[in-house]
């Protein structure tokens, strides 16, 4: 059951991402998530939103404080200005 909680989530992910993509604001989509959940959620991202996929990080951050998340993302690449301190 606990795999099928994993899988069914991934699936509901990629779904929500899918939809979000739609949106013409969206440009392009950075996605962290640990190996097998980032898997998961790219084998169920459809065409469209695979090609706003600009960059994938495999890492787990799901304990990771507000305060701390923008350490682990490379702000340059992605081309985010930079945000004040939460």
């Amino acid at each position: 059951p606990k795999e099928q909680l994993k899988a069914r989530f991934t699936k509901d992910l990629a779904a929500h991402i899918n939809k979000a993509a739609l949106a013409p604001n969206i440009e392009g989509i950075f996605l962290v998530a640990p190996a097998q959940a980032l898997h998961d959620i790219r084998e169920h991202l459809d065409k469209p939103t695979s090609k706003k996929l600009f960059r994938t990080l495999t890492k787990d951050l799901t304990n990771t404080s507000d305060h701390d998340l923008l350490k682990h993302l490379d702000r340059p690449e992605t081309g985010w200005p930079e945000l004040s301190p939460v």
